[in-house]
Order: C-alpha cells, then sequence, then structure tokens
C-alpha cells in the first residue's frame, strides 16, 4: 500500500468517526496526512514528494494507530 492510499483510508475513517476540525486543519484529508507524515516522521509539506512511497507493514500499522 502507498502512502497515498492509507491516507485516504484514514481520512475516510476520520470523515466516519465524525471527528471534528478546526485546529490546524479544516478537513480529514488535510488532518490525515499531517497525522502520518508526522508519524513517520517525514516533512511535513512534501506530501507529493512521498506520496507513491511504499509502506512497510511495520508503517502502516503505526498509522494505523
Amino acid at each position: 500500500m502507498t502512502l497515498l492510499e492509507c491516507i485516504e483510508q484514514q481520512s475516510a475513517r476520520l470523515t466516519q468517526a465524525g471527528v471534528s476540525f478546526g485546529h490546524g486543519t479544516d478537513n480529514a484529508f488535510d488532518e490525515a496526512v499531517w497525522l502520518a507524515l508526522w508519524k513517520l516522521g517525514l516533512p511535513l509539506d512534501d506530501l507529493d514528494g512521498v506520496a507513491a512511497r511504499e509502506l512497510t507493514p511495520a508503517e502502516h500499522s503505526a498509522i494505523e494507530s
């Protein structure tokens, strides 16, 4: 699974959970991007540069948790 696919999956989870936004992001996708990049220690402003990156099972699990 690519990082972008995982982010899209997590964005859907946030939407389904009814999470409210407004403290830094204003939508589920941007929140999922920030959380995933932060969790993996990747630059928070370079989704385009890492979106196609294949995740290891451990990375995918870390993002899901």
